[in-house]
């Protein structure tokens, strides 16, 4: 990270998450405080733009670690305030990222609109409403605001740029409570919905997991819907890739009775005999394609076995990649059968 006093007292801070997940393991988790993974959850963030904000997290590491308690010192000191910190602050001062396209696109699938898009929707997202009681106003302050980027597509270091707003930089750096999560984990998560959960469910962690009932969670978690069924097809998905990663310390289990839901929280080393039932989200994936190909390919009992077996043996993300509108629409049965295998053998 690299930092400039540039116009007006704005401070830019330069930030290339590849270089640096090479090379600096001080980025290896990330923290989010307790304000923020709570407003992450009120908000209905896709990935693109959770996994943003893990970038801005990254970038603001270091300076959050000068916030940090210690339970133990040997030799008291003064903790670092926000007035200490933003002491060269003017009003209208902001905090300037600039971060390459490499930085965030991670996965090369990622298009350029797509990141357009996302960068929009967290200047859409009102943070705080700011009220001056020294001069009698009240401020709307967005997330991120004055997001820009290189246009030209044969520019060799391609960049986007935002400022941040003091009181959200204040809540990025308020350390009273926060969550420590390992960078790799959530930077690979395939849903922002697990990421949501994990935020909710982490302060029943000490207590082995809890009781709730199902109109209070979705309540909790800004779930639209409070069907049993509905919950249960949410968490199946959640649960399969929490308990898939090495990278998540604990796993968990649940059940649905009664409006009443139990989550229980166990970590993945004492986890013996506790999760051998559980889908991985492998398992998942295949069980939801297996169900799409016997309904639309009219397999019976004996074919749908094949097919189940073509795929555990293979494995669902590669049969996916190598099968895309390749087989046509109308073969059913053996013949689809006959035709996926050919399409797997290279042919």
């Amino acid at each position: 990270m690299k930092k400039d006093s540039v116009n007006n007292s704005i401070e830019k801070i330069e930030y290339n998450i590849i270089q640096n997940y090479k090379d600096n393991p001080s980025i290896r988790s990330i923290l989010y405080t307790e304000k923020l993974y709570k407003f992450m959850i009120s908000q209905e963030l896709s990935l693109l733009p959770t996994k943003i904000i893990n970038v801005i997290l990254s970038a603001v590491k270091q300076e959050q670690k000068k916030f940090i308690n210690p339970k133990e010192t040997i030799v008291a000191q003064k903790q670092l305030s926000f007035d200490d910190l933003f002491s060269n602050w003017t009003e209208n001062t902001r905090a300037r990222f600039t971060l390459s396209f490499k930085s965030i696109k991670l996965n090369k699938d990622i298009k350029n609109r797509d990141l357009f898009k996302a960068f929009i929707a967290l200047s859409n997202m009102h943070w705080q409403i700011f009220s001056d009681e020294e001069n009698g106003v009240e401020e709307l302050i967005p997330f991120i605001e004055g997001v820009k980027w290189t246009s030209n597509k044969d520019h060799r270091d391609r960049h986007i740029q935002f400022n941040m707003h003091r009181k959200t930089m204040e809540s990025l750096l308020d350390m009273s409570k926060f969550l420590n999560l390992e960078a790799d984990f959530v930077m690979n998560l395939k849903s922002p919905k697990t990421l949501s959960f994990i935020f909710w469910v982490s302060k029943f962690i000490p207590y082995g997991g809890t009781k709730i009932g199902i109109q209070k969670f979705c309540d909790e978690m800004n779930i639209k819907y409070t069907y049993n069924s509905k919950v249960d097809e949410y968490l199946k998905r959640i649960r399969a890739e929490i308990n898939s990663t090495s990278s998540y310390v604990y796993g968990m289990n649940y059940s649905i009775k009664d409006n009443i839901l139990r989550i229980q929280i166990f970590e993945k080393k004492e986890a013996i005999g506790k999760i051998e039932n559980i889908d991985t989200l492998e398992d998942l994936q295949i069980k939801r394609a297996i169900y799409h190909i016997v309904k639309t390919r009219a397999l019976n009992e004996e074919q749908k076995l094949k097919v189940e077996k073509i795929y555990k043996y293979t494995g669902y993300q590669e049969i996916s990649k190598l099968i895309k509108r390749r087989i046509d629409k109308e073969l059913t049965g053996d013949d689809y059968i006959a035709k996926l295998l050919d399409v797997l053998a290279g042919h």
